[in-house]
């Protein structure tokens, strides 16, 4: 196993400055800032990426999740979508 820490690192930073809207459309932007690219799209889970991290399998999945909270005060139910990207080494 191979750890590319200041790739890691590198990628952090992006993640935390991106203009996050928690939407699909993310992953094609967060590409376009990172240098990576989409290897194939699955509808049901969402796309693979290849990296540009120094890694044995520079790969990335992204899984679509969507999530249901109760907003208080107003106590009303709300679907969000969370982005994970899981980076493969």
């Amino acid at each position: 196993m191979r750890a590319d820490i200041d790739g890691a690192v590198h990628i952090a930073l992006i993640a935390r400055g991106f203009g996050w809207t928690w939407t699909e459309p993310d992953v094609t932007r967060f590409c376009q800032a990172t240098g990576w690219s989409i290897l194939h799209e699955d509808r049901g889970l969402g796309p693979s990426l290849r990296t540009n991290l120094d890694v044995h399998l520079p790969h990335c999945s992204v899984d679509f999740k969507r999530r249901k909270t109760l907003t208080v005060p107003q106590r009303h139910l709300e679907e969000r979508a969370r982005i994970e990207l899981c980076v493969l080494s």
